[in-house]
């Protein structure tokens, strides 16, 4: 009964993080569309967290402004006997002044770079 239960809250820790960047303050769907770049292009993983991120501001014409951000994050992996893998990953991002039609808002999150290490 006991393993059952360990199990159930191993299980339950690691989809409750495995949709959110850790102490990141971006948007859900910033984070999500980061997260999906990163399983795609470096594989997936049990953790993610915030290392640094910056951003830059670019007004492109008549109060039409994109931020670009540049996040570095930290991808850990838990293999069994409480061994982990980790790999930091860059992410080169943009929040575009657009319209998004599959949120039905507006922002446009775009992931432009992904670099893992």
């Amino acid at each position: 009964m006991k393993k059952l239960i360990l199990l159930a809250l191993s299980f339950i820790y690691s989809v409750s993080f495995a949709n959110e960047i850790v102490g990141s303050n971006f948007e859900a769907r910033h984070q999500k569309a980061i997260i999906e770049a990163i399983e795609k292009q470096c594989a997936s993983g049990d953790e993610y967290i915030e290392i640094s991120s910056t951003q830059k501001r670019i007004s492109v014409d008549q109060g039409i402004t994109d931020i670009y951000f540049t996040t570095e994050i930290l991808k850990k992996y838990y293999i069994e006997n409480r061994k982990v893998e980790e790999t930091k990953v860059k992410v080169d991002s943009m929040l575009s002044d657009s319209y998004d039609h599959l949120d039905s808002t507006w922002g446009s999150y775009l992931i432009l770079n992904i670099t893992c290490q």
